[in-house]
């Protein structure tokens, strides 16, 4: 959660001291957008994810961990 909350803060200081074009911001915030919607496990700016082992662990830190194994939830 911190992490999400440093890049937030991270992304409007950027655009209020760089103050890119509106077009440049939009092409930004879709690319954002569409990467967040494809994975949202590990988006950084909206931390959301399945979790296994009783809230323990998201699902696909655990897929990296143990592989596709589905034993123990």
């Amino acid at each position: 959660m911190e992490q999400a909350l440093f890049m937030w803060f991270y992304v409007i200081g950027f655009f209020m001291e760089r103050r890119p074009c509106h077009i440049c911001s939009a092409i930004f915030f879709i690319a954002l957008g569409l990467l967040c919607y494809s994975d949202s496990d590990s988006c950084i700016f909206w931390p959301t994810c399945d979790k296994k082992l009783n809230g323990e662990m998201c699902t696909y830190v655990y897929k990296s961990i143990y592989g596709d194994k589905t034993d123990a939830q």
